[in-house]
Parts: structure tokens; C-alpha cells; sequence
């Protein structure tokens, strides 16, 4: 996860995912940003239905899993976007999902929505073995981050480490201001009501 919209989430997990692939390792890779999916987009896969499915009772898992281009690497998707996705995590039947994937899967990797707007990740937290924290270099506000950051220790989340993204030793703006003022004046729902 990460403190705001756009810092490379998704990009992140993906990189991680096939990277784990690559070693030979079977690897399935979960969006749970289910206000603005975008895996599936990446691999170019279909998303009509996929983990909201799942915890909708609507449909079976090995029915919505997709294989990647990727060598060893399948990718669940969001599915249709459910009303109350914060409420569809912290549900017994997520937890015994992610127990049942645990078990097919040598690594699963949840791409999540960002911490400083939605609950979701949090509720995530708690139901994984641990969390990467992404920053955006240039973007991400280091106040944000540390706060992120208690968040997640507040909630006893196992963070196994922070990503920087977009890192240009060259590069010597800062553009924390621009993302302040992005953040708070547009705000994570319309920013994901946004096509």
C-alpha cells in the first residue's frame, strides 16, 4: 500500500510478483483496490468477475483465477466493484480465503488502495503475513508516509519494508506541495471516480 493515490502501487506489485514468477515460484497476484482495479489491465485479462465474486458467494475461485503471460504467475481480479469493499475484507469468508490461497500459492501478493484514504488496507493488514509500503520519490509527503507507517504499527501490521519508487539520483525537485494541495483538494473518492 501506500499514503496516496498514484505513487506506483500497482506497478510495485507487479514487479514483485513477476519477479517471484521468474524464480520459479507460483505466484498469484490479488487486486483488492476494488474502488479502481487495474491488474488486470496490466496483463491485458478480463475482470467481469473475480474476488468480489468470491466473497459474494457468486462465484468459485479456480472459475475467476486467470493465468498470466508470465510463466507461474495467475492473477485474480477485483470482479465487479461491490458498494462496500471495507466491509467484503473484513469478513470470516476473506480471512478463510486467504488461508485457502496460502495453500495453492507459493507467494500471494495483494495490490491494495492507499492507506490515506480508505480503511481497506488496514483491514488487509491484519489478514496477511506483512505489508510493503510504496513512496513515490518527489511525491510522497514524508509526514504521510510516517503516519502510514503508525498506522499500520498501530494495528500490530507486520511492515516488512518501504519501496521507493521513481528514484532519479539526477533529480533534485521536490514536489510535496503539488501532492498536498492534489490530495486535499480532489480527495481519494473522486480522484477514483475518475475513468
Amino acid at each position: 500500500s501506500s499514503s496516496m493515490p498514484q505513487e506506483g502501487k500497482t506497478t510495485v506489485a507487479i514487479n514483485i510478483a513477476i519477479s517471484m514468477a521468474m524464480s520459479g515460484e507460483r505466484v498469484l497476484i490479488v487486486d483488492t483496490d476494488m474502488r479502481r482495479p487495474r491488474v488486470h489491465k496490466a496483463f491485458g485479462l478480463t475482470a467481469k468477475q473475480g474476488i468480489s465474486s468470491v466473497l459474494v458467494n457468486e462465484a468459485k475461485l479456480e472459475d475467476v483465477t486467470q493465468k498470466s503471460p508470465v510463466d507461474n504467475l495467475w492473477v485474480l481480479p477485483c470482479g465487479s466493484t461491490p458498494p462496500n469493499p471495507a466491509e467484503l475484507l473484513h469478513t470470516k469468508r476473506f480471512r478463510e480465503l486467504v488461508e485457502e490461497l496460502k495453500g495453492k500459492y507459493d507467494r500471494v501478493i495483494f495490490d491494495s488502495p492507499p492507506v490515506g484514504a480508505v480503511t481497506d488496507p488496514v483491514i488487509l493488514s491484519k489478514a496477511v503475513d506483512g505489508a510493503i509500503l510504496v513512496a513515490k520519490t518527489g511525491v510522497t509527503i514524508r509526514a504521510m508516509l510516517a503516519k502510514t507507517a503508525r498506522v499500520f504499527s498501530d494495528v500490530k501490521a507486520n511492515v516488512l519494508g518501504c519501496v521507493l519508487n521513481d528514484m532519479d539520483p539526477n533529480r533534485r525537485t521536490y514536489g510535496g506541495y503539488y501532492h498536498y494541495y492534489y490530495y486535499r483538494k480532489r480527495g481519494y473518492y473522486q480522484y477514483y471516480g475518475d475513468s
